[in-house]
């Protein structure tokens, strides 16, 4: 399908026009559209010209058209066709019921008086049959057909004007969304519902037979409540096809039809599959994914054949009428719906068989195949479907872990009879003591009044390390081991100045005790490269690395795991602006995965390969970090030891980049839930994960529940990177719908603590472009500007791959600032680079540099060039695939209702104003700028 060439001018009555004639045209006989469109229209051409327009944008073949063809009792009023009484075999044909261009349908009764006086005949023209061979044959297939959930074929032959005909069984009943509508069907009635309609679908493919046309009209339920499929291998009467391929199409109901059939693809039992899916998105939330009120017909086509549907659920928590509540639809039923309507056929499930499967596995509480997850995902089913036995279950793991524990113990203690084994029980019980004085210490110096205990892990540590060296100055092995051990405890708690000095001091004696083929020297310097790496210092982690690649090799170690960390440390360097060597990551995973793929150092190595992957192919990257977490799920050991923060976030974003912003949410609860259930409500790493996920929620619009999470994290007490990372996303989000002052204080102490930290470097970019939004939107000029242009130079120091698109959001808000502040030169040449990086991909960057440069050609009264460029930014934005920010579009929206009133089109800006104003109230704080500034527009527009 060509891209569509949508008119942002035209209003939504002329729309309506159109499509409505549009509609009413494609119901007619392909040979007679031309002249009867000519005969509606008149002698308005422009009407004509668009409904054509709209015909040929939307790509369908004339005989793929959208057409009624109920087959019920309570079908309506017939339409004109054959005589009634005509005589065709044994049937007397009544009223027309219906016609598609292939066929036409008439109430049929036995003339004879003979069983089945009622039914439904179907007269099909001469070139819609290849051979009458052909079609002798599949009507004998049909009528072996036996499935109480089909309409049973009665009868076939040829009437006598030579044209062939089938009779079915007359059904008296509701189209299936009708039935469940009207009254009010509960979730479990709607399920079993759709479980029989699965189940004929799935004998209907047995037999080798595609429907091809499966939607609410085609599923009737009868009086009696069972659910009846209509028109099963009728596709295959009028065609050649076989199961596994038909490339030319039966006719399709667009609204529940296939990207493949809409692309004239092949069709095959997961074209049924699609359409089923779309069936049971509406019977669960209510209305189809892509709602014909909302959008014309070209723009709900294009949004079939490449935007992602939203969740069942999503659909569910914005309706006020949703027929059953949302709670209910996340998690399996969303995932197995998703699963139905993904775009590529191999991708859904393979029949409806395995689709009716899935179902009836939710229902009895197993797990299903569309979650991707492994242990986690079903110990937790498992604890569902057997509640009471779970828990004499945990009862007894935990009492066999702990009669495990003690045997080993036990043998341990039994092992310790050598010399080196009591050197190392005198070394370990050195460290205990240690430990357990430094944990008196505070308490023997605590302030009066003071409880016992209240001292905090760093004053501890504080008071502690200076007596390391002191007290073991002659056992330089316990020296590196209580180092090594106070250095990541202080790493963890966020002070990277005194890890950094410790992990030096602990390295710096192993040198001194050992060679540097050593194989504890080598892991010391790994552990300096690795965290240069994540402090930003590529130039020093190669440096090390290069130092550490011989003695490697000196020690023997080329084939180990040793190795394989150097590879994976080695990925994430970038040189001269580029990977320093992108073949490095896949080296690192091959090795893992070898060696032991239950290493941390595998999962890290497909976090990486997932970032990499990111900015290209955010699905490939998905899969690569959905591998990572069923790695960590299989193998819960692991958890502790891998970034768990990285590996949901990039699932997360991975999600967003390709528009699925639902799963992209849920992938952020449940990345939190997880991380919680590791470290505890009141690690800060917890408390970022839910600030990341209520972040996400406030980015897509959903400000209530996004602002009850900050509001269970706040005020934070703790001072960890992550807690100051967490009061940095709330800041953000506040300063977003419209309270900027309140962001200001949180965004200035949060830069103020980052300024030291040598391994914040991008983090702290990203909090100067949005404390520099703050003060613009506080009205303080002057900071706001030296806050962008410091963050543009930055990202400009700091350019490479990972950079490019960060700088491209640091110019395209420069240049909205200079925008305001009478710089327009330079807002043009920020504006022109941001659409140079887009290389002309429809993201959110190149939307919000249109709509600049739209303000830029107001700022001239240029108003045509104006108009052209803000309709490029809105429809670029109605049409992005992939992330963006719900507020993004109210801004637009301003520009181009501006556009439109200057070149007199104010029924049109009034439909802009209005929306960007109703938006506003959606998503930002009552009173906010954004909310006055469409007030003021519409002001402007006048009535």
């Amino acid at each position: 399908m060509r891209e569509l060439e949508l008119d942002a001018r035209m209003s939504a009555e002329s729309w309506a026009r159109i499509e409505t004639l549009f509609d009413e045209t494609m119901t007619q006989p392909p040979a007679q559209r031309g002249a009867w469109l000519e005969q509606r229209t008149g002698t308005d051409e422009w009407l004509r010209r668009h409904v054509n327009r709209l015909i040929e944008q939307a790509g369908v073949p004339d005989d793929a058209t959208e057409h009624p063809q109920p087959v019920a009792a309570h079908s309506g009023t017939p339409t004109q066709g054959a005589a009634s009484d005509t005589q065709i075999g044994r049937w007397r044909l009544g009223a027309l019921i219906a016609a598609d261009g292939t066929s036409e349908l008439y109430h049929a009764e036995r003339s004879d008086g003979a069983a089945h006086p009622q039914a439904v005949l179907r007269l099909i023209p001469h070139e819609a049959v290849e051979s009458p061979d052909r079609f002798d044959e599949q009507q004998r297939v049909l009528a072996r057909l036996d499935h109480p959930g089909i309409a049973r074929l009665i009868d076939a032959g040829v009437a006598r004007d030579g044209r062939p005909f089938i009779v079915v069984e007359w059904i008296e009943g509701f189209p299936l969304t009708q039935w469940c509508r009207t009254r009010g069907a509960p979730l479990s009635q709607r399920l079993e519902l759709f479980l029989h309609l699965c189940e004929a679908a799935a004998y209907a493919h047995r037999n080798l037979l595609v429907h091809g046309d499966i939607e609410p009209e085609k599923v009737l339920v009868t009086t009696e409540g069972q659910c009846k499929l209509l028109d099963v291998g009728v596709a295959a009467l009028l065609r050649n096809d076989g199961l596994e391929e038909r490339r030319v199409q039966a006719p399709m109901t667009l609204a529940y039809a296939s990207p493949e059939q809409l692309a004239r693809e092949p069709v095959t039992p997961a074209s049924d599959v699609y359409s089923l899916g779309l069936l049971l998105f509406e019977l669960l939330s209510g209305e189809r994914p892509w709602h014909r009120s909302r959008s014309s017909l070209p723009l709900m086509i294009e949004r079939q054949l490449r935007a992602e549907p939203p969740s069942p659920s999503s659909i569910a928590q914005a309706r006020i009428d949703a027929p059953i509540e949302a709670r209910c639809l996340r998690g399996d039923l969303d995932a197995i719906v998703a699963l139905a309507l993904q775009r590529e056929p191999a991708r859904r499930y393979r029949s409806a068989a395995e689709f009716a499967d899935d179902l009836r596995r939710h229902l009895q509480g197993r797990p299903v195949f569309a979650r991707h997850e492994t242990l986690a995902y079903a110990f937790e089913r498992f604890v569902f479907h057997h509640r009471v036995a779970a828990t004499f279950i945990g009862i007894a793991i935990l009492s066999l872990v702990f009669a495990t524990a003690v045997a080993l113990w036990h043998a341990s203690e039994a092992r310790l009879a050598g010399a080196t084994a009591q050197r190392d029980a005198v070394r370990v019980g050195a460290a205990r003591d240690f430990l357990v004085d430094a944990l008196r210490a505070r308490d023997l110096t605590r302030e009066q009044g003071e409880p016992r205990g209240a001292s905090t892990t760093r004053e501890l540590l504080d008071l502690a390390v200076p007596k390391i060296e002191q007290r073991f100055h002659d056992d330089p092995d316990i020296q590196v081991e209580l180092l090594g051990m106070t250095a990541s405890i202080y790493r963890e708690l966020g002070d990277q100045k005194r890890y950094h000095e410790l992990h030096a001091q602990a390295l710096a004696q192993l040198r001194r005790m050992h060679r540097d083929t050593h194989p504890a020297v080598i892991q010391g310097l790994l552990d300096e490269a690795h965290h240069a790496s994540e402090d930003d210092d590529d130039a020093r982690a190669l440096r090390l690395l290069a130092e550490l690649d011989p003695l490697i090799r000196r020690a023997g170690l080329d084939s180990t795991m040793t190795r394989a960390r150097w590879w994976l440390i080695r990925s994430g360097l970038h040189e001269n602006g580029t990977w320093a060597d992108p073949a490095a990551i896949g080296k690192a995973l091959e090795m893992y995965e070898r060696l032991d793929p239950r290493d941390a150092g595998f999962v890290e190595s497909l976090i990486a390969l997932g970032w990499r992957d990111l900015p290209i192919n955010p699905a490939k990257a998905e899969q690569h970090f959905l591998r990572a977490i069923a790695v960590v799920q299989k193998n819960p050991e692991q958890a502790e030891h891998v970034p768990l923060q990285s590996m949901w976030s990039g699932l997360a974003q991975a999600r967003d980049d390709q528009g699925r912003y639902d799963v992209a949410i849920e992938a952020r609860e449940r990345g939190a839930a997880m991380i919680e259930t590791i470290y505890g409500p009141d690690d800060g790493r917890t408390r970022l994960a839910i600030a990341l996920h209520a972040s996400t929620l406030h980015r897509d619009g959903q400000r209530v529940p996004a602002l009850v999470l900050f509001e269970k994290l706040f005020p934070v007490r703790g001072s960890s990177p992550d807690e100051e990372d967490a009061r940095y996303l709330f800041a953000g989000c506040l300063a977003a719908e419209g309270r900027p002052r309140e962001a200001i204080a949180l965004l200035e102490a949060a830069l103020k603590k980052g300024e030291g930290d040598p391994g914040g470097g991008r983090e702290l970019r990203r909090r100067l472009l949005i404390l520099g939004d703050a003060y613009d939107r506080a009205d303080m000029s002057a900071k706001a500007r030296d806050a962008f242009r410091s963050n543009l130079d930055e990202e400009l120091r700091h350019d490479g791959p990972q950079a490019s698109e960060a700088i491209s959001v640091a110019r395209e808000r420069w240049g909205r600032f200079l925008l305001e502040h009478d710089g327009f030169s330079d807002a043009q040449q920020q504006f022109d680079d941001v659409l140079a990086r887009t290389g002309g991909r429809n993201d959110e960057l190149a939307a919000l540099a249109h709509g600049g440069i739209a303000r830029l050609a107001q700022e001239r009264q240029d108003w045509d060039a104006a108009l052209a460029s803000s309709t490029h930014a809105v429809v670029g934005f109605e049409n992005i695939v992939g992330a963006r920010d719900v507020r993004t579009g109210p801004y637009l929206w301003l520009i181009h209702a501006e556009s439109l009133r200057r070149v007199d089109d104010l029924p049109s800006a009034r439909i802009w104003a209005e929306r960007a104003l109703e938006a506003s109230k959606r998503y930002d704080a009552p009173g906010a700028p954004s909310i006055r500034a469409a007030e003021r527009a519409l002001a402007r527009i006048g009535s």
